[in-house]
Parts: structure tokens; C-alpha cells; sequence
């Protein structure tokens, strides 16, 4: 492997963690996203359920739509999948076994993908970040 694609797939890889309140790190934290808008879509664990199943309620939202509030109405659509579903069903599974297929038949074509992904990824959180510096600056 070159060094330029294992420096992007490092990138890829790299995801902040953090421990919620019941002390757990989700592994699944930052490598789902959204469906409609391409947003990080966060977990959400509330205690108080049975003892095979300890947390009351257990799911993932959109970060758009969280981060939005009631301030862009319009930012993204209230909607959630619930963790027993992405993990119990076989989801991730399955679309491990899509990716890496296509990867091993297409692998030029995967390597662009990826590399495409990124740099867009990239202008998106710069775009944000200039908007927010801009924000602030008015302010």
C-alpha cells in the first residue's frame, strides 16, 4: 500500500470516542451516518429497562437534526434506527461483505471512491468551519 492511501485511510479511521454516562464507549461511534443528508448520526442510551436489555431506550439520530434543534426547522427530518436493529440484524454484516467484495473486484475504482469521499468531506467541514468563523465575525 502507498503511503498516501494509508495516510487517508488513517484519517478515515480516526474518529473521536467518547465515554457516556453509564461509562461505555459505543463502538459504532462515528462510522454510521445519515441516510438522507450524509450527517454523523449519534447513540442515544437512557437507562432503566429489564435486566437482559439495560437501557430503556438505545438508538441512533441525525446529528443535523439534533444539532438544529428547532432553530432549521428544514435542516434534516426527525428519524432514528434503533441499535438492536443496525447490530442485531446482521446490517453491518452485510455491508462489510458488499464493500469488501466490490473493493477486491474494483479496486481501482474503490480506491477513487474513497479518495473522492475524502476530499469532499474535507471541503464540507472547511466550508463549515468558514461559515462558522463568518457567524462569529458578525456577531
Amino acid at each position: 500500500m502507498d503511503p498516501e492511501t494509508w495516510e487517508m485511510a488513517q484519517k478515515l479511521r480516526k474518529t473521536s470516542t467518547r465515554i457516556d454516562t453509564f461509562g461505555e464507549v459505543n463502538p459504532l461511534t462515528g462510522l454510521l451516518y445519515c441516510a438522507d443528508c450524509g450527517e454523523k448520526i449519534y447513540n442515544h442510551r437512557s437507562r432503566g429497562g429489564t435486566k437482559n436489555n439495560p437501557y430503556l431506550s438505545d438508538f441512533f439520530d441525525c446529528s443535523a437534526y439534533t444539532r438544529a434543534n428547532q432553530k432549521r426547522p428544514h435542516a434534516c427530518r426527525r428519524h432514528y434506527i434503533r441499535t438492536k436493529a443496525v447490530r442485531g440484524r446482521g446490517l453491518i454484516l452485510e455491508t462489510l461483505r458488499v464493500a469488501s467484495a466490490f473493493a477486491i473486484s474494483n479496486q481501482e475504482t474503490f480506491i477513487e471512491k474513497v479518495r473522492f469521499a475524502s476530499l469532499i468531506r474535507e471541503a464540507v467541514m472547511e466550508t463549515k468551519r468558514k461559515l462558522n468563523r463568518e457567524k462569529k465575525e458578525d456577531r
